[in-house]
């Protein structure tokens, strides 16, 4: 098929998922979820009016990914992958429509993608102090949206290792820039007498809820399917690259595991879980560039979307799509 199709067609799924997104946000979600600020030293959502978040966690939402295409234009993953790091986001957002008015979590979500992009520039530099402390202030002030963040730190350590190597200062420098917003956060809520200071970092296996729709049962497959293919993808295409770039990935793939396995363990699953869509949305821009009969992909994701919007809405009343809803 002309990669001119290739691109109708990634188009067409862009459009059909951002504006089924901007309906479903607009028109069919009303209730805040304040799931996220239980986790949160710091809380807009609370206050803020309901459009005003809505409006903002898109606006925070969507530029978070803006991020992982800006990391790909500066290393080169992959050449000319343009709109495709946004296809997974959106599709996970509109399984899960219900994360965008979690304000604290989408705040998070830009603070991490922007952690990973500074701390990536970390590989085989010299002098890397202001690096390191740049992406641990980063991920600290991430901290303050989602204490349980804490944990994956341990896996930006572990990238420190495969990035240059751990040397003492490097650790020190890192400690000092994940706790420093903690502190002046500690600090101005003295003042104010402010009494917020209870962070749970408690393990308790998280309980999922799922619509039990086929629609979203087979949009949902469908998605993690390709996640699946797109890390898998992503790891053959790895073995062609560049000393750093492979070094690179490999960070991303080791938060994208950190993430989903906090997850699982976290009392707020989708919260955490979404952190695990930014080093997939860069590898499915991978695939999507590598894989020679995409076109099938984008075709599926179409038809299953489609499907999927007439069996959450049963705008069709047809027999066996009120079975299905």
């Amino acid at each position: 098929m002309n990669p001119s199709k290739w691109t109708f067609l990634e188009n067409a799924l862009i459009a059909i998922a951002f504006f089924y997104l901007l309906f479903v946000l607009f028109f069919k979600l009303e209730v805040v979820d304040e799931e996220s600020a239980d986790n949160a030293l710091i809380s807009f959502s609370s206050f803020l009016p309901i459009i005003a978040v809505k409006i903002i966690g898109l606006i925070i939402y969507l530029f978070s990914f803006r991020l992982v295409f800006i990391a790909n234009s500066s290393f080169k993953f992959v050449e000319n992958a343009k709109a495709s790091f946004i296809v997974l986001p959106l599709i996970f957002a509109i399984l899960f429509p219900e994360l965008l008015v979690r304000l604290e979590a989408i705040i998070s979500l830009l603070l991490l993608s922007s952690t990973l992009l500074v701390l990536i520039q970390l590989h085989q530099q010299t002098n890397a102090k202001g690096i390191l402390f740049s992406a641990a202030l980063l991920h600290g002030l991430a901290l303050l949206f989602n204490v349980q963040l804490l944990w994956l730190f341990l896996f930006f350590i572990a990238s420190i290792y495969i990035l240059r190597g751990i040397k003492i200062k490097d650790l020190l420098v890192s400690l000092i820039g994940l706790f420093l917003p903690l502190f002046y956060y500690v600090g101005i809520a003295y003042l104010l007498n402010y009494s917020n200071y209870h962070i749970d970092l408690n393990f308790s296996f998280t309980k999922i809820d799922f619509k039990d729709n086929w629609g979203f049962i087979s949009l949902l497959l469908l998605f993690v399917i390709t996640a699946f293919l797109s890390a898998g993808q992503t790891f053959i295409s790895r073995m062609k690259m560049t000393v750093r770039n492979r070094d690179q990935l490999s960070v991303y793939y080791l938060y994208a595991f950190g993430a989903l396995l906090l997850a699982f363990f976290s009392d707020s699953f989708l919260s955490v879980a979404c952190l695990a869509i930014i080093p997939l949305s860069l590898f499915y821009g991978i695939m999507h560039k590598k894989f020679s009969k995409v076109w099938i992909l984008d075709s599926l994701w179409i038809l299953l979307l489609i499907f999927y919007v007439l069996v959450d809405n049963a705008w069709l009343k047809l027999p066996f799509l009120v079975t299905f809803a």
